[in-house]
């Protein structure tokens, strides 16, 4: 009977299951975008991207920092999964579009990349990370010319690993800090140096890191990509955790780093807890208060803990003269953004960065129990921004613990909610934003109240991108009222001039027109599901890698015969070779030489 009624049911195949069920969601929102593609005769699945209204949305909101990776060999088909992911105000990994496709080459990335772009209105990311794939490069280049691309530090070690550490064999650790020093370097002139060094300390990998590495420069070394704004993320392992890869190589990584864990551990436990978290509410509570206003949770936790910390470091203020100026750096213990207290500028380029600004302090910070002896500078500029050698407000968009430090000591130093980029506002913070004008808060007061123009500060980290233009494009309120607005207009001059049943005619013919085009669109879509067929399904040789598990019955009943069938002549050939034991002296099954019946029965004769 059950084969009967699963021969009754009409199941159809995967890809026309999957575009049958887009288009269901297409039918019932047209805001759903997919896209199809198929090859051959037989009208097989070859590519296939959607993106659902939430997702057109964030990415209109997040596209600033947005962070691609591939994945093959994780469906029965062997078809590689494209998955774009933003991280959205709360500091989580949002997935934005996806693709299933056939193959990973130079045309299909051009073809997923341009789905995201018919999908949202042409906007390209402003930074947008990848795994360091040749073929998606080069895609990248012919339709986000306007993107900067930077490689994930995860993948570029990994590389590394597979293709270099077995030619240098003992010189790979030696090698892998000569790379972090060069990879690390924040003047363009040291990196070059670097280079020259590296290759001729190590001519075993030149032609590698030629061929592969030192055309992609601008983006992995700091000294390229240290000024753009990244989410405080500088990898696509955020990616990698939501496509269910294998995370043996993350965890392999993060050992192999546990030293420096242990260093930032160390340096955390030094600092004192008790009473810390109320710094916010007492010292800063004005501050405070402004953030909360605008900031969504997550991110006002972030900002606070900036706040909390600043009580740890002692200030001066320091005059250019004085101030010793370093024209190198040198990093080799990893990547230098994951160490919390290292420069990531060198004050002589930071003033040069605040060149477009009138310089009013500059002041000097350390941690009152440093064991080494470096400084981050902050520099007071009138426009009411500032910049600081930790760059914490350029690549992650708080305001960091060295400027509160400061804001303590100075007359002049300024917090506003503008310095915050707009992407960590609340949905209420940004409503909020366009109807009031936030004045700048001094903890020390002059009398005098002021709101500065950030001009410097927009010029170093660029226009934000979710300007008026994309909320127009976000809003359906808007769309909406703009449509009312124009036939009310309409209506009213259909009436002076005694023409309304035209324009209801024209109404009507324009709905008419609409929803015949909708349901032939739908129709052949239809048709298209009906007539799709499933990749090929790629099968290797052998059996399968995964085991197929028993179940407590089977287990239990292999059990069971092997206890009622104790003679050999009893058991079945294939029962005797599910069970691996066999006697060696009686050559019997299910018992070994120590259990044997005839040895034990020889046992007892000699006994008697």
């Amino acid at each position: 009977m059950i084969c009967r009624f699963k021969a009754n049911i009409q199941i159809k195949n995967d890809a026309a299951a999957l575009v049958e069920y887009l288009v269901k969601l297409h039918a019932e929102n047209p805001e759903w975008y997919f896209k199809v593609d198929f090859e051959s005769i037989d009208n097989r699945l070859s590519k296939i991207f959607w993106m659902s209204p939430e997702q057109k949305k964030m990415w209109y909101r997040y596209h600033d920092v947005v962070i691609n990776d591939n994945t093959c060999k994780t469906n029965k088909y062997s078809m590689p999964l494209s998955v774009f992911i933003i991280i959205d105000s709360d500091q989580r990994s949002r997935i934005v579009a996806t693709a299933i496709v056939c193959d990973e080459t130079v045309s299909t990335y051009e073809w997923i990349l341009e789905q995201t772009k018919n999908a949202t209105g042409d906007l390209q990311p402003a930074t947008i990370f990848t795994d360091a794939d040749p073929a998606m490069q080069n895609a990248i280049h012919k339709q986000y010319p306007k993107s900067f691309i930077r490689h994930c530090s995860f993948h570029i070690r990994q590389n590394l690993i597979k293709k270099v550490k077995k030619k240098l064999c003992n010189k790979w650790d030696t090698f892998l800090g000569d790379f972090y020093a060069l990879r690390n370097s924040i003047v363009m002139s040291d990196f070059e140096h670097r280079w020259t060094d590296l290759i001729n300390h190590y001519p075993e990998v030149q032609e590698y890191c030629e061929r592969v590495s030192y055309p992609t420069k601008t983006c992995w070394a700091y000294a390229f990509t240290k000024r753009s704004f990244s989410a405080n993320t500088h990898s696509t392992q955020r990616v990698e955790r939501n496509s269910l890869c294998q995370l043996h190589s993350g965890i392999e990584l993060r050992l192999k780093d546990e030293a420096k864990y242990a260093r930032w551990q160390e340096f955390r436990n030094m600092n004192p807890t008790t009473g810390m978290p109320r710094v916010s509410d007492t010292i800063f509570r004005n501050v405070d208060e402004i953030c909360k206003k605008y900031l969504t949770p997550n991110s006002l936790a972030l900002q606070r803990k900036q706040m909390v910390e600043s009580l740890l470091y002692r200030t001066w203020i320091k005059e250019v003269e004085n101030i010793y100026l370093l024209d190198s750096n040198r990093y080799d213990e990893g990547f230098v953004e994951d160490d919390y207290e290292e420069p990531q500028i060198l004050i002589n380029m930071a003033l040069e960065a605040c060149s477009n600004g009138i310089v009013n302090e500059i002041w000097e910070v350390r941690h009152l129990q440093s064991t080494k002896n470096r400084s981050q500078f902050v520099i007071i500029l009138d426009d009411g921004s500032h910049y600081c050698t930790c760059l914490y407000l350029i690549y992650a968009g708080f305001v960091c613990r060295y400027f509160f430090a400061v804001m303590l000591q100075s007359k002049i130093a300024q917090f506003n909610i503008k310095l915050i980029p707009s992407r960590w506002y609340s949905k209420e913070g940004l409503s909020v934003m366009d109807k009031i004008q936030e004045n700048s808060i001094q903890l020390i007061q002059d009398g005098e109240q002021r709101t500065g123009t950030f001009y410097t500060l927009n010029i170093i980290r660029g226009q934000e991108v979710y300007n008026e233009f994309i909320k127009n494009l976000d809003s359906k309120k808007e769309i909406f009222g703009r449509g009312i607005g124009l036939c009310k207009k309409a209506l009213n001059l259909a009436i002076a001039s005694n023409s309304h049943q035209v324009f209801e005619n024209l109404l009507q013919q324009f709905i008419e027109q609409q929803t015949v085009s909708l349901s032939a669109q739908d129709d052949d879509l239809t048709e298209e599901v009906l007539g799709i067929s499933n990749p090929i399904q790629h099968k290797g040789k052998g059996r399968p890698a995964n085991k197929r598990y028993l179940s407590a019955i089977e287990n239990c009943s292999n059990r069971n015969a092997n206890s009622k069938n104790q003679d050999q002549d009893e058991v079945s050939e294939g029962s005797r070779k599910k069970n691996k034991r066999q006697c060696a002296l009686c050559k019997s099954w299910y018992h070994d030489s120590r259990n044997c019946p005839s040895k034990n029965k020889e046992q007892d004769k000699e006994n008697i």
